[in-house]
C-alpha cells in the first residue's frame, strides 16, 4: 500500500473533522497518527500542529503548548509557519495563567513581525 497517500489521507481527515467541530474524533485521528514510526517529519509536524489545535480547543492549553513545541522543533515547517505557532504558544499560556511567558512569546512575535496588529494589540 502507499504509506504516504494513507498518512496524507488520515491527515486531511482530521483537518476536516477538525473544521466540522468533531473535535474529538479528529483528536483520535492525529494521536493515531502520531503513534505510527512512519511518518516523514513534515507529517509528524502536521500532526502535532493538528492534535495541538485540538487540545487547545478542548483547554489543555499546557498540552497545545508542547505539541506547538515539538512541531518547531521537528524543523519541518514551511517559513513563517514557527512564528504562528510561537504566537499560538503565547496565546496558550496567556490562557493558563502563565503571564510572563505571554508576554515573553508576544514580544518575541512582535519582534520578528512588527506589522501584526493583532499581536500588537494583545501585548
Amino acid at each position: 500500500t502507499d504509506q504516504s497517500g494513507d498518512v496524507a489521507a488520515e491527515l486531511r481527515r482530521g483537518h476536516q473533522l477538525f473544521s466540522n467541530g468533531e473535535e474529538a474524533a479528529a483528536r483520535a485521528v492525529f494521536d493515531a497518527l502520531l503513534e505510527r514510526n512512519d511518518l516523514s517529519v513534515s507529517e509528524r509536524a502536521e500532526a502535532l500542529q493538528g492534535r495541538a489545535a485540538t487540545k487547545a480547543n478542548a483547554g489543555d492549553y499546557q498540552g497545545a503548548d508542547e505539541d506547538f513545541a515539538a512541531a518547531i522543533a521537528t524543523g519541518a515547517l514551511a517559513e513563517g509557519r514557527a512564528d504562528e505557532l510561537d504566537y499560538y504558544r503565547a496565546q496558550s499560556k496567556l490562557a493558563r495563567g502563565d503571564y510572563q511567558g505571554a508576554i515573553e512569546g508576544f514580544e518575541d512575535y512582535i519582534a520578528k513581525r512588527p506589522d501584526d496588529a493583532q499581536a500588537r494589540y494583545l501585548n
